[in-house]
């Protein structure tokens, strides 16, 4: 279970949703047990989920959206969990002052 998981899955604001690609059913399904995700997983063997979204070059991919599905940050791993986090925060104080 990841950091970012475990610090937001309580904020109904924050919906975290994975995408992979790439894998069978079966693979993604024991991947997600392994790795115990309390989140969906949604499955993209064939790639065409991920290539309609705007601005995602490669996964894994870190994408946060608005409430209204509108892509404000794509991170391609570049930040860290605990960056992820600071940034989330600080995105939810900007949009609260709106």
């Amino acid at each position: 279970e990841s950091m970012l998981w475990k610090k937001f899955s309580d904020d109904s604001s924050i919906q975290v949703i994975g995408i992979a690609h790439h894998v069978s059913r079966e693979e993604l399904r024991i991947w997600v047990e392994n790795e115990n995700f309390k989140f969906p997983v949604l499955h993209d063997q064939d790639g065409l989920l991920t290539t309609c979204i705007p601005g995602l070059k490669s996964l894994p991919s870190k994408i946060l959206a608005d409430r209204f599905g509108r892509i404000i940050f794509i991170d391609g791993v570049r930040l860290d969990q605990e960056q992820w986090a600071d940034f989330i925060l600080d995105v939810k104080r900007i949009i609260k002052d709106f």
